[in-house]
């Protein structure tokens, strides 16, 4: 049988020739049946978190220094999500217009962490100034806002990732790397734990509470609570980004 294109059509879509995005949908192909199966409990827990960026490592940390039994459970070989893992290596303001550090908690000893060459960004008595040249100078680096310097500093991903194992592993967490949650457990309405995805095959996880950090929504979605999403179908720029690490450059010149 040929096939043409229009049986091969990608369902995300394609750039017409204006540089335009249009959208194309898959035909419909049929379905196969997966046979009924059963699948080894692994671990019964206190607490299982899916995810291991950063909300999902603080959950893990947290709830294990107030006395639960943790596993984290996350799909890459390595904590931090998009922080690491996608370069997404600015993190977001920490500070208010005044220079107050707001966001604290696991996050700020996580930041503390970093040697001085893995963290880049304003000294503490800077944040909240608004004298001109110190806010055109962290402006350029997204860390003055408004005229304002805050703290919003930059960080090498790989130190990023080592000391959140080591605030993992030194929380007595259970972690699970290169395990994909496939689907939730759940029992009368209620969310009873997961069934993971790896290289030794499908397992269960059953635990008393799960926290959803995996970034999509996934647990509690599958598991059919509402949600809503602003995701524009006709833009593809939710889909892609692209990030590089330069060194030894000359800023300034």
């Amino acid at each position: 049988m040929a096939i043409s294109d229009s049986n091969i059509a990608p369902d995300k879509g394609v750039f017409n020739p204006s540089g335009e995005f249009e959208r194309r949908e898959r035909p419909d192909l049929g379905t196969v049946q997966e046979p009924a199966r059963n699948i080894p409990v692994f671990a019964t827990t206190d607490v299982l978190v899916v995810g291991g960026g950063p909300a999902g490592t603080t959950a893990a940390i947290a709830a294990a220094r107030c006395g639960a039994d943790v596993i984290l459970a996350e799909r890459y070989n390595h904590l931090g999500g998009l922080s690491t893992g996608g370069l997404v290596v600015w993190i977001d303001r920490m500070t208010n217009w005044n220079g107050e550090l707001l966001i604290r908690g696991v996050g700020e000893e996580m930041l503390d962490r970093l040697p001085d060459d893995a963290i880049y960004g304003p000294p503490p008595e800077q944040w909240g100034s608004r004298e001109e040249e110190l806010a055109r100078q962290w402006a350029r680096r997204h860390t003055a806002f408004h005229g304002t310097v805050t703290h919003a500093p930059m960080i090498d991903p790989e130190w990023l990732k080592l000391e959140s194992l080591n605030l993992v592993l030194g929380a007595n967490i259970e972690l699970l790397l290169h395990s994909w949650v496939a689907a939730p457990l759940v029992e009368d309405g209620k969310v009873t734990g997961a069934i993971l995805e790896s290289k030794q095959g499908r397992m269960a996880v059953k635990a008393t509470t799960v926290v959803d950090a995996s970034g999509d929504g996934d647990i509690f979605a599958q598991a059919g609570e509402g949600f809503e999403g602003d995701i524009d179908d006709d833009n593809i720029h939710h889909c892609a980004n692209t990030a590089s690490l330069l060194s030894g450059v000359d800023v300034q010149k």
